[in-house]
């Protein structure tokens, strides 16, 4: 009569391990995936994808400088907390000084990619 308490008792400690085991695996899963997006947030990734050979010229006709330039200005604006003025204060340096680096819309979208990543890193230091 004693000899179904064992097994019971067993096969809800393995139900714990198995629950406990895929959650583990999904947060090691989530941590990895977020650590791989904040390195392609860095510096040294968008230098040296400016640098591949094979990438495209700009449709704009902005120099590799200006690339990387306006390219660090947007990760700055990215992996900080700065408001919606960081970027729409700018403007270019040339003689059409009073044109926006930026144009309105992609200031928007910036500020939703911008609050997306400020979730992720919080997500990626809590697991």
């Amino acid at each position: 009569m004693m000899t179904g308490a064992p097994e019971q008792t067993g096969q809800r400690s393995g139900l714990f391990y198995r629950i406990l085991a895929g959650l583990v695996s999904l947060l090691v899963l989530v941590a990895l995936v977020l650590t791989s997006v904040r390195l392609l947030l860095t510096p040294s990734y968008v230098n040296f994808e400016y640098r591949t050979p094979n990438f495209p010229t700009d449709p704009f006709g902005f120099s590799r400088a200006d690339r990387l330039y306006w390219s660090q200005v947007a990760l700055d604006y990215l992996l900080n907390q700065a408001g919606i003025s960081f970027l729409a204060d700018l403007r270019f340096a040339d003689a059409s000084s009073t044109r926006q680096g930026f144009h309105s819309w992609q200031i928007c979208v910036s500020r939703t990619i911008q609050r997306s990543i400020t979730s992720a890193n919080s997500a990626t230091w809590l697991t």
